[in-house]
């Protein structure tokens, strides 16, 4: 199992959770909703382009900044991004067309319609609930707070840590040590689950926490109810 420290016998007292890849995913393939968004805005586009150029264009952004600077640059840099996977795309997006159809695929990921739960993650999360206390430890923006609320899991979780607020990102110990500050805990009384090895192990690895982290769809959240025991849930 991936477990940072497997002979560590503490038991967690506080598990936390990285959001989107280990609790939910997208619904549709990205590239299919932008061109969808792009076709209402007079674009013509093929999703198998809009794939190849939105992992050109990732590979080569810096990370977004932080949303609580003045002018709402996160939202900016997701605008950057749009702009140039269209661009790429063949689109040569600009004006207020562009302008309407970033809005619409922006208020799109706001909404949760636009993601799915993982199909065991309500079971695991209702068996660990009576035993731990849950957090969340997110690199997404602000638009975090209405998906979870819309998909049911805001009631899961006692606090939500997200990078955009706290102004530091997931593999930076800050993040996972302002999340214990939260929960007034220390690294060696929490767990965190997560999907991204860089971000999620490393980070936690750094910070002294343990983590779990998921392979789906070889290791998945059903797995973690496994490694606790059944005298831990």
């Amino acid at each position: 199992m991936d477990i940072l420290d497997p002979t560590k016998s503490e038991r967690p007292r506080v598990i936390f959770f990285d959001a989107a890849g280990t609790l939910f995913h997208v619904k549709e393939p990205v590239w299919d909703v932008y061109a969808a968004y792009a076709g209402k805005w007079g674009w013509v586009l093929d999703p198998a382009v809009i794939r190849e150029s939105f992992r050109i264009v990732w590979a080569g952004m810096s990370p977004p900044p932080w949303g609580t600077q003045e002018g709402d640059p996160e939202k900016l840099w997701w605008a950057a991004l749009v702009q140039q996977v269209l661009d790429r795309s063949g689109a040569k997006a600009s004006g207020s067309a562009f302008d309407g159809c970033f809005e619409d695929l922006w208020a799109h990921y706001a909404r949760a319609s636009a993601w799915e739960l993982f199909e065991e993650v309500v079971v695991v999360l209702d068996l660990l609930k009576p035993s731990f206390r849950l957090g969340i430890i997110s690199n997404f923006d602000e638009r975090l707070y209405p998906v979870l609320a819309g998909l049911g899991l805001d009631r899961s979780f006692e606090a939500v840590t997200v990078s955009s607020h706290v102004r530091v990102r997931k593999p930076e110990t800050e993040i996972f040590e302002t999340a214990l500050r939260v929960f007034g805990v220390s690294a060696e009384h929490a767990l965190h689950v997560g999907d991204d090895p860089e971000a999620d192990w490393s980070g936690a690895q750094r910070a002294g926490i343990s983590c779990f982290l998921l392979r789906r769809p070889k290791v998945t959240l059903s797995d973690l109810i496994s490694y606790l025991g059944p005298e831990n849930h």
